[in-house]
């Protein structure tokens, strides 16, 4: 099949498929407007989250310690085919997982007693707090990736002229704080998920 030789195919192909189920839905249940509205700001919420979050393994998991067993020429390869568009997506997925998740927050009249972890505007002061947790963690998290990630990652990439020496040591940079993103991508994904099935 020619659609499964390309990735963009085939998102295209998955994406008509969506689309279709969600027309199928819509057609079945007759939503209000502001139901059909949160359901595709969470879709949109929970995609970007995939897509960053599994970035975030195979970065940790997989590219890095791909890194450390390479010798200079599969390092170089790396990050002349890999790497940067890793980065791309990282990026880009990062912050639609943030405006996606404000914007559901306020939709739901919740974002004040999220970002104020229940201290502000009454409401389920445990379940705001547990959310707010995940939010300020998250944010943490977005705020890696564009301020201390990504700067480091284009002097790794020689996107900006830097020493043998600063190249090594953004390499360590990015090494540790995607660690830290790795770290945190447990208690966020918790702190998400947990409030609607236990609290």
């Amino acid at each position: 099949m020619q659609v499964l030789a390309s990735p963009f195919k085939a998102l295209v192909l998955g994406g008509v498929l969506a689309l279709l189920l969600l027309v199928t839905c819509v057609a079945a249940g007759a939503p209000a407007d502001s139901h059909l509205a949160r359901f595709l700001l969470r879709w949109l919420h929970v995609f970007a989250v995939i897509v960053w979050i599994g970035l975030v393994w195979f970065v940790n998991l997989v590219q890095l310690v791909a890194l450390q067993e390479l010798d200079d020429a599969g390092r170089a390869a790396i990050a002349r085919s890999i790497a940067p568009r890793v980065a791309l997506s990282f990026r880009h997925a990062s912050t639609v997982t943030v405006i996606s998740g404000f914007a559901l927050l306020a939709l739901n009249g919740e974002l004040l007693q999220v970002l104020s972890m229940g201290l502000y505007g009454g409401g389920v002061a445990s379940r705001h707090a547990i959310l707010g947790a995940g939010v300020w963690l998250g944010l943490l998290m977005w705020a890696l990736v564009h301020f201390a990630i990504w700067p480091a990652l284009k002097v790794m990439l020689g996107l900006v002229a830097a020493s043998p020496e600063a190249k090594l040591e953004a390499r360590l940079r990015v090494r540790n704080y995607a660690r830290i993103n790795l770290i945190l991508s447990l208690p966020v994904s918790v702190a998400m998920v947990a409030p609607a099935h236990l609290l």
